[in-house]
C-alpha cells in the first residue's frame, strides 16, 4: 500500500492481502478479487486464490496515464474489513517531447519584439507536462536578438523566452527552441517583420533631367519612403506639386507601391526654355519637401 511509480508503469511492490479466520491463522483456497477503483490503470490476474499462508496478490498493477492518486479495491464477500483500499501515487515521467505553445507566426516592426513572447511545451510519453526542463531560445535568421534565452519549464511544463526583438530589415525571421534529446527538438518559431512607421523621404529617380519646351521629361520623378531603419513603407501618401517653369503635372496625389515608392503621373515642362522645378511633399518626414530639377531646351525650328 501506498507506493509511487511513474504514471502508465507497474507499481514496484505487487499489491498482496492475508485472509485470516476469527483466531488469526491464516485460511487457504479464498477468492480474492481486485479491481482499480480510480487513476485510470490495469490489472493481470486480477482474481486470486489464497496460498497455503492466506496470501492473495494481484498479477501486477499498472497506474493510470495522469498523474495523481489512484486506488485498487480488494473484495472477499463477507469478510470484515472487506472491500480493502490500496492507494498509489503516479508521477510524471520523464520528459520525452517538446511542442509550440504559443507565439508562433506573428508579425511585428522591425527592431521590436513580437506581441507573445514564444514558449514551448514539454510532455512525457504519456502527454504530462513535464516542470523543471531546460530549454535554451536561439535567433536562427533575420538578426534579432532575445533575452531570457534559457528558459526553466513551469509547473505547467511551459517554457517561455523573455523577449523576441526582431531584425533591422522587412521579412521572415526564425528562432529555435532546443532540449537536448526530447522529440520534436529544435523546434522553429517564424515571424515576420514589418516596416516601421514613415520616418525619411528621399529621391529615387528622375531628377536633373532635360527635355524639349512642352513635352514630358522621360522619367517621371520618384520618391522613396522609408522607416527609422531604412527600410522602404508603403503605403505613404506622396504630393508633387510643379514650383517652378510653368510646367504640369499627371498624377499629382500618389501612394508608395510595395517598395516604398511613389512615382508622378507624368511632368511636363513649361514653354520657355531653362529651370523647371517640381516638389514632392509627405507631411512629417525628414527630408520633406525634395525638388527635382529639369532644364527645358528649346524645340525644333517650326516657323519663319
Amino acid at each position: 500500500n501506498n507506493q509511487t511509480a511513474t504514471v502508465g508503469t507497474a507499481v514496484p511492490i505487487l499489491p498482496s492481502v492475508l485472509v485470516r479466520d476469527a483466531l488469526n491463522n491464516p485460511v487457504p483456497g479464498v477468492t480474492v478479487t481486485f479491481e482499480v477503483a480510480s487513476g485510470g490503470g490495469s490489472l493481470t490476474e486480477a482474481t486470486q486464490t489464497t496460498n497455503a499462508s492466506g496470501i492473495a496478490t494481484v498479477g501486477s498493477w499498472t497506474l493510470g496515464a495522469v498523474p495523481g492518486v489512484n486506488t485498487l479495491t480488494v473484495t472477499i464477500a463477507g469478510l470484515t474489513a472487506s472491500p480493502l483500499v490500496f492507494m498509489a501515487t503516479g508521477t510524471i515521467g520523464a520528459a520525452s517531447q517538446i511542442v509550440i505553445n504559443n507565439g508562433n507566426n506573428q508579425t511585428s516592426t522591425v527592431g521590436a519584439a513580437v506581441p507573445i513572447p514564444p514558449s514551448v511545451l514539454v510532455r512525457d510519453s504519456l502527454n504530462n507536462p513535464v516542470p523543471g526542463v531546460t530549454v535554451t531560445f536561439a535567433v536562427a535568421s533575420g538578426d534579432g536578438r532575445v533575452t531570457g534565452a534559457t528558459a526553466t519549464t513551469n509547473a505547467s511544463g511551459i517554457a517561455t523566452v523573455g523577449s523576441w526583438i526582431l531584425g533591422p530589415s522587412t521579412g521572415s525571421n526564425t528562432l529555435t527552441a532546443t532540449s537536448a534529446g526530447l522529440t520534436g527538438s529544435p523546434l522553429t518559431f517564424t515571424a515576420t517583420a514589418a516596416a516601421g512607421t514613415a520616418s525619411q523621404l528621399a529621391i529615387n529617380s528622375g531628377n536633373n533631367q532635360r527635355s524639349t519646351v512642352g513635352a514630358a521629361v522621360p522619367i517621371p520623378p520618384s520618391v522613396l519612403v522609408r522607416d527609422h531603419l531604412n527600410n522602404p513603407v508603403p503605403g505613404a501618401s506622396v504630393i508633387f506639386a510643379v514650383a517652378s517653369g510653368g510646367g504640369s503635372i499627371t498624377g499629382a496625389a500618389q501612394t508608395t507601391n510595395a517598395s516604398g515608392i511613389a512615382t508622378v503621373g507624368s511632368w511636363t515642362l513649361g514653354a520657355v526654355p531653362g529651370a523647371n522645378t517640381l516638389t514632392a511633399t509627405s507631411a512629417g518626414l525628414t527630408g520633406s519637401p525634395l525638388t527635382f530639377s529639369a532644364t527645358g531646351t528649346v524645340g525644333v525650328a517650326t516657323q519663319i
